[in-house]
């Protein structure tokens, strides 16, 4: 009888171990690979007016910034729409467009805008590998 109830539960370890284990098997196959999305324009305009707020933009600059942001998400979401894959997109076209957006940007910036706008862009630069680092389980 104890015999039969030892293997009883050492069934029922087993099932329940499989359990967990196929579980986070299939949670970690969710994590989406390539690009984030695109911004949203609300996303879009909250970057805006917290850049505003820190550079202490003009209302020229601001509106100028605003359209160089506006047509880089617009490009980077036509790169990103070009690919069935998106994993397949090409990260250095990326990197160009995002140095090519950063450059068009410090033409409207004074020398200490600059100065703010490169912390600014190392600043979230790091929240988001952090964010991405959160999402990634180590194999």
């Amino acid at each position: 009888m104890k015999r039969l109830l030892k293997t009883q539960t050492l069934s029922f370890a087993v099932i329940v171990a499989i359990f967990f284990t196929s579980t986070m098997a299939m949670a970690q196959q969710k994590v989406k690979q390539g690009p984030p999305p695109v911004p949203s324009k609300k996303q879009i305009e909250k970057m805006l007016e917290e850049l505003k707020t820190k550079l202490s933009l003009t209302e020229y600059q601001n509106e100028k910034i605003s359209a160089i942001y506006t047509a880089h998400f617009r490009k980077m979401d036509e790169m990103i729409g070009k690919e069935k894959d998106q994993r397949s997109v090409n990260h250095a076209q990326m990197k160009e467009l995002r140095t090519s957006f950063e450059k068009e940007v410090k033409t409207i910036l004074t020398k200490k805008q600059k100065e703010l706008f490169n912390n600014f862009m190392k600043e979230k630069e790091q929240q988001h590998g952090k964010k991405k680092s959160t999402h990634r389980t180590p194999r």
